[in-house]
């Protein structure tokens, strides 16, 4: 697996390899065991490309939707995971004075930002009850805008497209428009939430037993 994995990522032609590191990490094979399979052949051709995506590979994208968000956020230069200046945070849960108002896929505090995946899944019933879970949504998406947040839906057809970098890059340059002119964004409390999701003990032997042999092989420190 973490061969396979990092290959891909080294890949120029795969549109998988902003996906693959994310999908390993939620339960398949540990941070360590990948950054070893690519220190462990520092001449493959695409090791730059590699790197730059396991810096940014997370737990926390909880669908391929999710990790192309992220992706098209790096690509707009708005922010990137583990930056300083500009964080960019995943499953992130926000309150208000009514209390728990929901988990967004992606937030960057700096500007106040709320980005969300919409796969339009959850809108597929109709009838009634499609009704009632957009009515929920404006709803939910209200609340944050009244924290002073904004809030950027991106679509398939964003990422499929070709738009979601410049929808991002767009949002965020309106927002530090505002900002120079006086405008305060949200500066109040956030909860960073932990991945929601269960590693079968099976997998978590198996990541335990590459782990020594990678030690022993002098690969992993």
């Amino acid at each position: 697996m973490p061969k396979t994995v990092i290959d891909l990522c080294r890949s120029k032609s795969s549109e998988n390899r902003a996906t693959v590191a994310d999908a390993a990490l939620r339960g398949h094979c540990t941070g360590d065991e990948l950054w070893a399979t690519l220190d462990a052949y520092p001449r493959s051709p695409g090791n730059a490309r590699a790197r730059e995506l396991l810096e940014e590979a997370s737990s926390l994208s909880e669908s391929i939707g999710e990790s192309l968000t992220k992706r098209a956020v790096v690509e707009a230069g708005v922010a990137r995971p583990g930056s300083r200046h500009a964080p960019l945070l995943q499953q992130v849960a926000f309150h208000d004075a009514r209390g728990f108002i929901g988990r967004v896929d992606i937030f960057i505090p700096t500007l106040g930002l709320v980005i969300e995946f919409d796969g339009n899944i959850k809108y597929a019933d109709g009838g009634a009850g499609q009704q009632e879970t957009i009515n929920r949504e404006l709803a939910r998406e209200k609340r944050l805008k009244n924290l002073r947040l904004t809030v950027v839906r991106i679509v398939w057809n964003d990422l499929f497209g070709g738009a979601a970098v410049a929808i991002i890059r767009r949002a965020a340059e309106e927002i530090e428009e505002q900002i120079r002119a006086g405008f305060a964004v949200y500066s109040g409390e956030y909860v960073e939430c932990a991945p929601e999701f269960e590693v079968e003990q099976g997998v978590i032997d198996l990541a335990i037993l590459r782990k020594k042999r990678w030690r022993d092989a002098g690969r992993l420190y």
